[in-house]
């Protein structure tokens, strides 16, 4: 994708405002109050020249809010517009707007600027990575929500990683009376034994724990580990506890775990953080005991289980799978493995590559993810094609060329929008 100067809505509001040549940007140089704005920023050959403009605050209390100037005063060289209807707090000094000819009404800027990048939908993506999946021996798989086209696949083919849990272990140093824990060697969970917890309902935080030889996991940065539940979970019910202590008591080296869905194997993998407890990698030196915490919302449930490893992201090893492998099923809008993906992959950790749709701008601070020409002249020929009430055919015939060149300017951008290259749109 083009390298973007990351513009908000507001900077190219005025790149379009400025193409038009129908901005004025404004300080004020007193306060005024909720429905009047002073400024020495323009000047003005009739009192009346300003009426039916419209102002847009840049600063301050009003930030964002759009008016239109009803009536216009000068005295000693200042101006004082008043606008309809009245803002949310009286303007100060030294508040900033942009003061908009008439017939470019700055909400239809916006509109402009979003019909822009929609337009760009399909020709250019905001490059995104994932790395949610693990193959896990299968050759289907659900694509993340919002990705709109994938155009690679990486498999993790080596990594630094520490051993926690080995699968198939027992969990039982410390056990709630509502757990029962067991080895299940036929319900195979990513092709390995998981353990397998039976919960019966209890009480939130209870848990089992598993004793390890102590681990120091400080260069560490992230937790993986497969886990099934035969009741879905929401985020954060189930937790995982590093513990330095027996028993998984140390209740401030958690990891949240993400929200499970009923009957699905899931990868978890998680940043070794924790905001609540303010928990860091470095806090875990010494890790002798590993704890499985129904956290929240205790309900009868089973889970599965895999050995839990601990990695660091910055060692692991990426390789490129061929385009022959892998197809996307666009109904289902799934991740298929095909002509023996899934024995070219293993058991590995994958990443796709690929893109989402570019967010609208819904606010002045969004930043676009559009190349910034090729939107900023896109909507300036969209607002030159709007009709002008009581133009000659003369001005008229001048507005629409300009609104062509303007268009052609950003057709070329478009152009250059870089090729994408073994791309597959998701739907």
């Amino acid at each position: 994708m083009a390298v973007l100067q990351e513009s908000t809505r507001e900077e190219l509001r005025v790149n379009v405002g400025y193409l038009l040549g129908a901005i004025k940007e404004l300080e004020a140089d007193a306060s005024g109050s909720t429905t009047t704005f002073l400024t020495d920023d323009i000047a003005i050959v009739t009192a009346d020249d300003p009426n039916g403009k419209w102002l847009v605050f840049t600063s301050g209390t009003n930030d964002g809010s759009i008016r239109q100037v009803t009536d216009s005063t000068v005295s000693s060289n200042q101006v004082t517009l008043t606008f309809h209807p009245a803002v949310a707090a009286s303007t100060a000094d030294a508040d900033t707007a942009e003061l908009w000819d008439q017939w470019y009404d700055p909400a239809a800027i916006h509109n402009f600027l979003n019909q822009a990048q929609k337009d760009a939908t399909g020709y250019v993506f905001d490059p995104v990575e994932d790395i949610t999946l693990h193959s896990g021996g299968r050759t289907r798989f659900d694509i993340p929500a919002n990705r709109a086209v994938i155009y690679g696949i990486d498999t993790r083919v080596s990594m630094t990683s520490k051993v926690v849990t080995q699968h198939g272990e027992l969990w039982n140093e410390s056990t709630s009376a509502s757990f029962t824990v067991t080895q299940d060697d036929e319900d195979r969970l990513y092709g390995v034994m998981p353990a397998k917890m039976v919960v019966s309902g209890g009480s939130n935080g209870d848990l089992t724990s598993i004793s390890i030889a102590a681990n120091d996991l400080s260069n560490m940065t992230h937790i993986e580990f497969g886990i099934k539940v035969d009741v879905g979970v929401a985020a954060n019910d189930l937790v995982l506890r590093l513990s330095a202590t027996a028993n998984g008591a140390d209740t401030d080296k958690i990891i949240i775990i993400p929200a499970l869905t009923a009957g699905e194997e899931t990868w978890v993998r998680v940043a070794m953080t924790e905001a609540v407890s303010s928990f860091t990698p470095s806090e875990a030196t010494a890790i002798i005991s590993v704890a499985l915490e129904y956290n929240a919302n205790i309900a009868s449930n089973t889970i599965w289980v895999t050995g839990v490893d601990a990695t660091d992201e910055n060692k692991y090893d990426w390789e490129l799978l061929d385009t022959i492998y892998w197809d996307i099923d666009k109904q289902a809008r799934d991740l298929v493995l095909i002509r023996g993906g899934d024995s070219v992959i293993g058991y590995r950790l994958i990443k796709l590559k690929g893109g989402d749709v570019p967010t609208l701008l819904t606010a002045d601070t969004t930043v676009t993810e559009v190349p910034e020409s090729y939107i900023t002249y896109h909507a300036a020929g969209l607002a030159l094609r709007r009709p002008i009430r009581g133009e000659s055919s003369e001005d008229a015939r001048a507005r629409l060329a300009q609104s062509n060149d303007y268009m052609g300017i950003a057709a070329g951008h478009k152009r250059n929008f870089p090729i994408l290259r073994d791309a597959r749109f998701t739907t």
